[in-house]
């Protein structure tokens, strides 16, 4: 209840502060493709703009516990519920940044890192490593949708936006891409069939259908080349604003220290055989070996593939209030290494202090929350503009009891 009431506090005090007039741009180069200033500006080196999201469909407490510098996870109760686990990150870091004004346009180079992890867990096999298989005697449990996928690649960037008309304007960024890292396991599936009257108590067939393909590089270079494209449009018409965006359409082609592995194999595990003419390490060593072989991710293939980049698609809507009050609603759609799409609703305020300083505070959901506050500052010192941004400020409060952690922060020098 704390949380709520600093977030009511922190409302109120914008319209106690936000009364001057002011039109001046405080919007970050780095979020729109129309981005447009009347400035030349350079992204400080290494950190330009860093943007870290973390999104799990179960806040971290449900099966963790943290006291005296001591992480213990406990699923005891988690897997009552037969809930599956699902993982995200990404991180977008622009390391590099120049912005060019020039008549009705604007243009500007980039370099930057993105990374993207992702994994989902099946209940079933989240109880099977906690409680074991005992309790799948005699019945057949297919563990599938366990996946899981790595990516990392760089981008070179040139961004040219311009006006079309009085009303319209648009924008365009073309980057060059190289692959770091690529890890797809898109297929992790096997079952298990546990039988109590056989030879040995609790015999289990196993059988698996696991495949994933890699591909790695060095930071820099271009041994894994890409290519992907952003297009902006931004509408004005009286006091209302809409902006379209789209990031990230494009591919990669693998072709550095690629691989392919697969399993399709089955086993019949009817305990260790063992007499007393036979050593028991032996025996046990022979099982493991046999557990293993099942297991085992066969290199089948070294072939090039090719890969699409996790695209982002943004739709905005902007009243204008008066010159120092804005209303927006903002929806986004983004896309994982594994190709599923996150949903993100922001609902909120935009508020200037004097012409230095911008404020935002947003109320906003996506799939796996629904209480959320963005809390975003941008204030100009002088000739830096300095960026400080949550997307859910209660989770910054209490990390524990959140499933949905942003923080992002960026400085940059106008002239």
């Amino acid at each position: 209840m704390n949380n709520y009431i600093l977030i009511f506090v922190l409302f109120f005090s914008f319209n106690l502060f936000c009364q001057n007039k002011s039109n001046f741009n405080l919007n970050i180069p780095h979020e729109t493709t129309i981005y447009s200033s009347e400035d030349t500006i350079i992204g400080f080196p290494l950190i330009t703009n860093h943007d870290f999201n973390f999104l799990i469909n179960n806040s971290f407490s449900e099966f963790s516990d943290f006291n005296n510098a001591v992480l213990t996870f406990d699923f005891t109760d988690y897997v009552k519920k037969n809930k599956p686990l699902s993982f995200n990150f990404f991180s977008e870091n622009n390391l590099l940044y120049l912005g060019i004004p020039k008549i009705k346009s604007y243009s500007a180079f980039g370099f930057k890192f993105s990374s993207y992890f992702d994994l989902d867990l099946s209940g079933e096999i989240i109880n099977l490593f906690w409680n074991g298989n005992s309790q799948f005697a005699d019945e057949i449990i297919h563990f599938n949708n366990n996946t899981s996928s790595f990516l990392q690649y760089s981008s070179l960037f040139f961004q040219y936006s311009s006006v079309l008309s009085q009303n319209l304007m648009y924008g365009l960024r073309v980057s060059l891409l190289h692959g770091i890292n690529y890890f797809d396991l898109n297929k992790g599936n096997f079952s298990l069939q546990s039988y109590t009257n056989s030879t040995t108590p609790y015999s289990s067939q196993i059988q698996t259908d696991i495949f994933f393909e890699s591909s790695r590089a060095n930071i820099f270079g271009i041994s894994n080349p890409g290519l992907s494209f952003n297009f902006g449009l931004n509408y004005s018409l009286r006091k209302f604003q809409f902006l379209f965006d789209l990031h990230n359409l494009g591919f990669i082609y693998w072709n550095k220290r690629t691989s392919q592995h697969r399993s399709v194999s089955d086993y019949l595990f009817n305990g260790v055989n063992y007499t007393m003419d036979q050593i028991l390490t032996e025996e046990i060593s022979t099982t493991i070996d046999s557990l293993e072989n099942i297991f085992a991710l066969n290199n089948i293939s070294s072939n090039s593939f090719f890969s699409y980049t996790p695209i982002k698609i943004r739709f905005m809507s902007i009243y204008n209030l008066n010159f120092s009050n804005k209303f927006f609603i903002d929806y986004k759609l983004i896309q994982n290494s594994s190709s599923k799409f996150r949903h993100y609703l922001f609902f909120g305020l935009d508020k200037c202090i004097q012409k230095n300083t911008s404020l935002k505070l947003a109320y906003n959901i996506n799939e796996y929350n629904f209480d959320n506050f963005k809390f975003s500052i941008t204030r100009k010192f002088k000739n830096y503009l300095v960026s400080i941004n949550t997307n859910n400020l209660i989770s910054i409060l209490n990390t524990t009891k959140s499933n949905y952690l942003n923080f992002q922060f960026g400085v940059y020098y106008f002239f």
